[in-house]
């Protein structure tokens, strides 16, 4: 029908390249856009955010970023205790990939489940980015502690 599944990002590995190849022949919704510039177009209609991240490191802003959104995020349980939000229900969690295929299919089948990982989503996004509690975290990582004099 009207839903399609959409790759967007500077993929390098010819591999991977390959495999969105093979992927797009047999299921044609499968859609590789290639560098975006500004994701607000896809994000705004979009179900789910899907970000199978086997390594990593810092801070996942890509999972902030969907969330501000309001996308609920489809992720490896490595992000999600990146992001500090493992078991707190804000994201739906995979590490196989049949588990990545039963939490997309679950976007389109269980929208009361979705709905409800959103208002989690929700709650920990502005929790963390809070820009009040943000600025005060980098106040007191610049300070390091020292009182001024």
């Amino acid at each position: 029908g009207l839903n399609h599944f959409v790759i967007a990002g500077n993929i390098k590995c010819d591999a991977t390249l390959e495999l969105i190849k093979e992927m797009q022949a047999v299921f044609p919704f499968v859609v590789y856009k290639g560098l975006v510039d500004d994701l607000t177009q896809l994000f705004s209609r979009a179900r789910l955010f899907v970000a199978p991240t086997r390594y990593a490191a810092g801070i996942p802003h890509k999972v902030h970023l969907a969330s501000s959104f309001g996308i609920p995020t489809l992720t490896t349980s490595l992000i999600a205790q990146q992001i500090g939000w493992a078991g707190q229900e804000a994201l739906l969690l995979a590490d196989t990939p049949a588990e990545f295929a039963d939490g997309v299919r679950l976007a389109f089948s269980d929208p009361s489940r979705l709905s409800a990982i959103r208002r989690h989503m929700i709650r920990a996004f502005n929790q963390d980015c809070d820009p009040v509690a943000f600025s005060q975290n980098i106040k007191d990582i610049v300070d390091c502690g020292y009182a001024s004099s």
